[in-house]
């Protein structure tokens, strides 16, 4: 008879002195990966359409589909913590993060300083929106996320509408700098 060896058991948390539980990390969230849901993430023929969008759209379109994605993302979360479902709360808030730090760092250097100092000023303070609305399970942040996201949204609609989606920046300081003056 040959002894058997114990089968492997998983990990499990850890009890620090200071009686906290450490938990292992969740692996980053990417956006079309297997295992997200919903249109255009990864789920057969929507994903080819969605490749095709992206590599045919203009800048401010891609900015526009960014934008929707956070929203979309954003109220995803919203519904997890109505229905108490953490991992939803969890995944909605880790891809609406990472479209928002896009945001932020994909916006050009030659626009008006001042302006893109307030708009990454907006998108930090959404991206910090984000995290307490996770952490605290706080669904008034994430209300208040969703709308400043639809408002932005909503003004680059504006945008594209105005250049086709392939307008470029007037130079920066003047008059029409990114083209939004009437």
């Amino acid at each position: 008879m040959t002894p058997r060896t114990p089968s492997p058991t998983p990990p499990t948390p850890s009890q620090p002195s200071g009686g906290t539980t450490t938990v292992a990390k969740h692996p980053p969230v990417v956006l079309g990966a297997a295992g997200t849901s919903g249109p255009g993430t990864g789920g057969g023929g929507s994903n080819a359409y969605l490749r095709t969008r992206v590599m045919t759209a203009g800048p401010m379109e891609l900015r526009q589909m960014l934008l929707d994605g956070a929203v979309k993302f954003a109220r995803q979360a919203r519904e997890g913590l109505d229905k108490k479902d953490f991992e939803a709360v969890y995944l909605g808030v880790s891809q609406s993060r990472a479209i928002v730090v896009e945001l932020m760092t994909s916006m050009g250097r030659e626009v008006d300083s001042e302006l893109a100092g307030k708009v990454r000023g907006l998108y930090s303070y959404i991206f910090s929106e984000l995290t307490l609305a996770s952490t605290e399970k706080d669904p008034s942040r994430l209300d208040r996320v969703i709308g400043l996201l639809e408002f932005e949204r909503e003004t680059w609609s504006l945008a594209v509408a105005k250049f086709g989606g392939q307008g470029k920046p007037a130079p920066a300081g003047s008059p029409g700098a990114l083209g939004l003056s009437a």
